[in-house]
């Protein structure tokens, strides 16, 4: 039982609030109400700041023990270690601080410390560390080097990216971007484009390229060239990762280097022919792309007189020769042969036409290819000014035999005294002519009628073709 009111007022208050716990840094300066309640601010430190730096120390009065910290570290991870031990608290920089950039994306980090004090109260410090970017780290390409293996022809702007993903990640705090480019001296990297493409939407720290065609790329072997990323801190860092481009002969297509190949050889004599290998101005025949030991040749003699008489010879380095066989005497009286040599395999093939003139000049054949592909045969100048002549005089003879057929027909038609005509199925006469009564006892003129108009006929058709 309580005497003294005033006392037992004071005993209960006690009891109730405990006595709370003080610090002091070691210059005895005492910590303020405001800093245990808004928390404790440390110095900054640089990002390069080496473990174990003791970043705080208090001399504390009434306190007991210090409960387990906790951290603002989303992974709790605890960049700080606090301790308690005779009356005295020390934070110190902890061994994981080295790895810090790699989990954090702030620039501050704090732990929360519990005191127990000797009354039976509580009080509990935030202490905050705040770090200093330095750039200190080099940007990292993610799943590096790259490689794609892919078909040619690659047509222009296609995204390679898409096939594979490029990526980089930078761990320094204060780099929210990368440059992504190419060495564009680098022959083997023009027509290629690098740039940055987006954040993750996870890891910020980590950055996707676009790598496309900015040309239409041809090649016929595998090639390599570097892809580069560069950070945007203080003193750029810029590192390199290689890409190899495979070319995948399997499935490219197939193309001839000229769609055709010509040839004059329209002084060739009978004694010399066997065994010539021609020579066209388009220079060798050769694939330009997909070329590889597993595409196959066939030869097709557009005639099919000669088929026997030709022969393909294929050399190491790509090239195909023609070569000519035991050509028969009538060879050497056609004006030109046509042959449509086709490539091919699996799932490709492709055509070049031979145009090889030869001595004949009295026979020019309609060429008619079978093939899935109708070639455009291009001419030289020569060529084209010699069959441009021939068609002009072809026309002007067409066009007078034409004109002479006409008065003819003209002439023979005012001429003959009885002419019909049909109109909505009823035989009417004309009233331009003379009817004048057949005379049926003489047949042969009639047939001689009819055989000349089927001569002016016939005539009208050749002067047509």
């Amino acid at each position: 039982m309580c005497i003294n009111f005033k006392f037992c007022v004071f005993l209960f208050i006690a009891s109730a609030y405990g006595q709370k716990c003080s610090f002091k840094r070691p210059n005895g300066t005492e910590v303020s109400p405001d800093e245990i309640k808004y928390g404790i601010v440390l110095d900054p430190i640089q990002d390069t700041a080496s473990p174990g730096l003791i970043l705080l120390t208090y001399i504390t009065t009434d306190v007991s023990s210090i409960s387990t910290p906790t951290t603002s570290s989303n992974k709790g991870r605890f960049f700080m270690t606090p301790s308690f031990q005779n009356n005295q608290f020390q934070v110190v920089l902890a061994d994981i601080f080295a790895d810090y950039e790699k989990y954090e994306t702030k620039d501050s980090n704090s732990i929360y410390v519990t005191f127990n004090c000797n009354g039976g109260t509580t009080t509990t410090l935030e202490i905050i560390l705040r770090i200093i970017d330095t750039n200190n780290h080099d940007p990292q390409f993610v799943n590096a080097p790259y490689s794609y293996k892919v078909s040619m022809p690659l047509p222009k702007n296609f995204p390679l990216h898409v096939l594979y993903g490029i990526s980089a990640r930078d761990v320094d705090l204060t780099n929210n971007n990368i440059t992504f480019f190419v060495n564009e001296s680098d022959i083997n990297s023009q027509g290629f484009s690098a740039s940055w493409l987006a954040t993750d939407s996870v890891d910020t720290k980590l950055h996707r390229a676009s790598l496309i065609t900015t040309t239409a790329i041809n090649f016929k072997n595998d090639f390599s060239f570097k892809v580069y990323a560069r950070d945007t801190g203080s003193n750029p860092r810029t590192v390199s990762a290689p890409v190899t481009i495979i070319v995948d002969k399997d499935n490219s297509i197939l193309r001839f280097a000229k769609p055709i190949y010509i040839a004059d050889y329209s002084d060739l004599t009978p004694e010399v022919a066997n065994g010539t290998i021609f020579t066209f101005q388009q220079g060798d025949i050769l694939l330009s792309v997909g070329a590889d030991d597993s595409v196959k040749y066939y030869l097709q003699e557009e005639s099919n007189e000669y088929q026997e008489n030709f022969h393909l010879i294929t050399h190491s380095n790509g090239s195909i020769k023609l070569q000519l066989i035991n050509p028969p005497s009538r060879f050497f009286n056609e004006s030109f042969v046509l042959l449509i040599l086709n490539a091919t395999k699996p799932g490709v093939d492709d055509i070049a036409v031979l145009h090889i003139s030869l001595p004949g000049r009295s026979t020019y054949k309609n060429s008619s290819i079978s093939t899935t592909e109708s070639p455009k045969i291009e001419f030289s100048n020569d060529d084209s000014a010699d069959s441009t002549a021939l068609i002009v005089l072809g026309v002007l003879l067409a066009v007078i035999t034409i004109a002479l057929i006409v008065m003819i027909i003209i002439y023979k038609r005012r001429s003959t005294p009885v002419v019909t005509e049909k109109v909505n199925g009823i035989q009417e006469k004309n009233e331009d002519m003379v009817e004048v009564e057949r005379n049926s006892s003489n047949p042969v003129s009639s047939a001689r009628r009819s055989v000349a108009f089927n001569d002016i006929v016939q005539e009208i058709k050749i002067a047509r073709l």
